[in-house]
């Protein structure tokens, strides 16, 4: 019997091999499919998970409510985690880690980039479990002179030479190589490629301010004591916020909240973390990506059911020899499961190496980091388990009807099931494209968000606008003759000096606004009397300020938004208060300074940056030139002649905005890509299935053929039934993508519409593409010749 069973299963691959190809291609694309989406989601929520101490490791998130203000922060001030750890009991241990930054360094003249240098304190290597190559983990980074670089940065700089012991230059200072790192893993969100001690930036008070009430921030961590509960802890944190800051601000409306995020938490934390942690993804990106994953796989399992239900008309003539010989319910069922399985089998193959050949092109178009190697035992037993789970579910879901049917009657063909009105291929088709269409339309709708955000009016010209972001911040005196300079050069229109670049956000300080009782949290820009026409920023009542004046130190424009804050009826001659009192002289219309993820928030514009011990780190050019590259190398030249020995970054504003929504494009890519792959599954199972349709009419259509019926006829007669079901999978399918959608749309604080025209094009390209599938196989059936099709038996 067992032999029997092998060669009835390889009897109806040989047999049926074009039907049996479809559903090796489909089940292949599937498993390779599935196969990226499962190594994707391992590798995005494996974050972090390799410290051995993770459990016990949390990070402190602040949350800022200042009057109608609301922050959520992954970074904290200076001095929380330190006075949290002494006042807290069950706190073991604490880590600062500063955001990562870009660098030059010279080593005898020679300039070399650092991409991501981070500060840390002494106890980094301790605290966490990277690992050290070479230096002492408990003193490698216990002077303010001191770097840990990364075998890679090391060997990049050094070349075959050791490094322990010689000297950088980093910001004109002076720093030793005390010890080489391994490479940090790709999934952490504390990659660097170089770390200095904390001490650097502790020495340097006087251009870092590291106060409760604000300064520089750190990713700051606290390591609990085995046993204790993060949530006791929590619990103690606003007693530390009420002794070291509340007392002060009570009353004010200004109100600080501290929370614990396990470190295996942050890269799928949303919210702050765009911000601290730039490469973070949202858990709801991830779900739906898994979801994506999981519904092509449905696809490729419909597709095998729909064409092995199509083919029982063969299947029941086998089962029931298989009868005959004896064969019970259970052998049956292994006999069908055997096929599959090996059909399976050769598709998991198949879709192993499709997932080798396209891994590397989908990683560089995706942005993604999926990879074979050091997933090798893990993948082989996944797809192993799917494809037995999956042949065991196709096998008991497309046996299900057939045992129902006696013997006898199978065996004389009377029994057979053949009918247009399939209800079960009927809703296998219903199915698949109600997911073509909710694809579809996400797909069309991510796009056209993309699009509105990329190209929405932020308030202000991004276009032709170079920043230069230099290594130091400059008082305005320093900086007035090369601007000056800069003015001179052929192209450029204006120049315009800023303490930060424009369109990723601005800092925030507490003012006191005239007549109000508390202070409040408010965005500011130090910068100059040429920002204004710089960046085409409409003044909308009062007056810019003068250049060079010491009558305006204290004076500032603020933006359309603060007046409404205010309440201002006449917003010239209020006053603001911060270190004394600040005039307002004019206001202007309200500009995007961030992304469009939030709404344009009240801002300051200033141009004293002294005034708040600010200075300027960002120099804007606004230019008119054809040759770009020939106008960066005059700007290069003017500043080595006027700055030598100090280097600039440079960024074009436009590119830089631009970035702010790269996981938006990464996911749009994601979305569009999977759902091509889900539309071609479903095409491949509707074109088998039209096959079979063919094939079963091949007489009735010999016959009306023979009566007249002209071939565009017995064409609409064939596709008539497929669109009915089709039109209904739109009804589905569009509802289910509104919601989703409109849910989706919803994270944007400037959002593009669901349009009406967005669903009809969708069920246009779905028609279309139901359509270019089905109408080959039934021309081909209806220009047949009918006297052959009248003879088919």
């Amino acid at each position: 019997m067992n032999s029997l069973f092998f060669k009835l299963a390889f009897r109806n691959i040989i047999r049926n091999r074009f039907h049996s190809l479809i559903n090796i291609l489909g089940l292949s694309i599937g498993i390779a499919t599935i196969l990226f989406i499962f190594l994707f989601v391992k590798y995005e929520t494996g974050f972090d998970n390799f410290h051995p101490d993770g459990k016990r490791i949390y990070r402190l998130v602040e949350t800022w409510d200042v009057n109608d203000n609301h922050s959520v922060l992954g970074f904290s001030s200076y001095p929380i985690a330190p006075d949290a750890k002494n006042a807290i009991p069950g706190i073991d241990n604490f880590c600062r880690v500063s955001d990562a930054q870009p660098v030059k360094c010279f080593i005898d003249g020679q300039q070399y980039k650092i991409e991501k240098i981070r500060f840390a304190d002494i106890n980094f290597y301790s605290f966490f479990s990277f690992r050290l190559i070479s230096g002492n983990p408990l003193t490698v980074l216990n002077s303010a002179d001191k770097i840990v670089l990364s075998k890679k940065t090391a060997k990049r700089i050094f070349g075959n030479k050791n490094p322990i012991g010689m000297n950088l230059i980093i910001n004109q200072k002076t720093l030793t190589v005390s010890g080489i790192s391994e490479d940090m893993p790709e999934n952490t969100h504390l990659k660097s490629d170089a770390l200095a001690s904390i001490k650097y930036i502790e020495q340097d008070k006087e251009n870092y301010w590291l106060g409760w009430d604000g300064g520089m921030q750190f990713l700051s961590y606290l390591k609990l004591t085995p046993g204790t509960s993060f949530s006791d802890v929590e619990a103690k944190l606003p007693d530390v916020v009420y002794q070291k800051i509340g007392k002060k601000t009570e009353g004010t409306g200004f109100k600080l909240k501290l929370t614990l995020q396990n470190i295996r938490d942050v890269h799928l934390s949303t919210g702050q973390g765009r911000y601290d942690c730039p490469d973070n993804r949202s858990k709801s990106s991830i779900m739906v990506v898994g979801a994506i994953g999981l519904l092509i796989l449905i696809l490729a399992i419909v597709n095998y059911i729909s064409l092995y239900v199509a083919q029982k008309n063969e299947k029941i003539k086998d089962i029931s020899l298989l009868s005959i010989h004896g064969a019970d319910k259970s052998q049956i069922i292994v006999q069908s499961y055997a096929e599959v399985l090996f059909l399976s089998a050769i598709s998991s193959i198949a879709g192993y190496i499709l997932f080798i050949l396209l891994t590397p092109v989908l990683n560089s178009f995706l942005n993604t980091s999926v990879y074979l190697k050091g997933n090798i035992i893990q993948s082989v037993i996944f797809v192993a388990l799917l494809i037995s789970v999956l042949a065991l579910i196709i096998t008991l879901v497309s046996l299900f009807s057939v045992f129902h049917i006696k013997t006898t009657e199978a065996l004389r063909g009377n029994s057979l099931p053949g009918s247009r009105n399939n209800k079960l291929s009927n809703a296998f088709v219903v199915f698949q494209f109600s997911l073509v269409g909710l694809l579809i339309v996400s797909s069309l709708i991510i796009n056209r968000q993309n699009k509105f955000v990329l190209n929405h009016d932020l308030g202000f010209d991004k276009e032709n606008i170079l920043a230069l972001f230099p290594d130091k911040e400059f008082k305005h005196n320093e900086l007035s003759g090369f601007k000056q300079e800069l003015l001179n050069i052929p192209g450029v229109n204006y120049v315009s000096l800023s303490s930060q670049g424009i369109g990723q956000g601005l800092t925030m300080n507490g003012y006191k606004i005239t007549g109000e009782t508390g202070s409040t949290l408010l965005n500011v820009i130090y910068t100059d009397a040429e920002f204004l026409e710089c960046f085409g920023v409409r003044l909308t009542s009062g007056r810019n300020f003068k250049e060079n004046s010491i009558n305006d130190n204290r004076s500032i424009l603020v933006n359309d938004k603060l007046v409404k804050r205010a309440g201002w009826k006449d917003p010239e001659g209020q006053t603001i208060e911060r270190n004394g009192l600040m005039t307002v002289i004019g206001t202007v219309e309200d500009f995007n300074f961030s992304s469009l993820y939030s709404e344009v928030k009240p801002l300051i514009i200033m141009c004293n940056p002294a005034y708040d011990n600010w200075g300027y780190g960002c120099i804007n050019i606004k230019y008119k030139t054809s040759d770009i590259q020939a106008f960066v190398k005059t700007i290069r030249r003017s500043w080595e002649k006027e700055f030598p020995g100090i280097t600039y970054e440079v960024s074009f504003l436009n590119e830089q905005i631009a970035d702010n929504y790269t996981s938006l494009l990464a996911q749009q890519k994601l979305v569009a890509f999977f759902s091509i792959i889900a539309i071609i599954i479903a095409c491949m199972g509707l074109f088998g299935l039209t096959s079979f349709v063919a094939i079963r009419r091949t007489k009735e259509i010999g016959l009306r053929r023979v009566s007249g019926a002209k071939v565009s006829e017995i064409v609409f007669m064939l596709n008539e039934d497929f669109l009915k079901r089709i039109l209904l999978s739109m009804i589905i399918a569009f509802p289910l993508a509104w919601y989703a959608m409109h849910r989706w749309l919803e994270g944007f604080a400037y959002r593009t519409g669901l349009r009406w025209w967005i669903f009809a094009l969708a069920g246009m390209i779905t028609l279309v593409i139901v359509l270019l599938t089905i109408t080959w196989q039934s021309w081909k059936a209806a220009s047949r010749n009918p006297v052959e099709a009248l003879r088919y038996e």
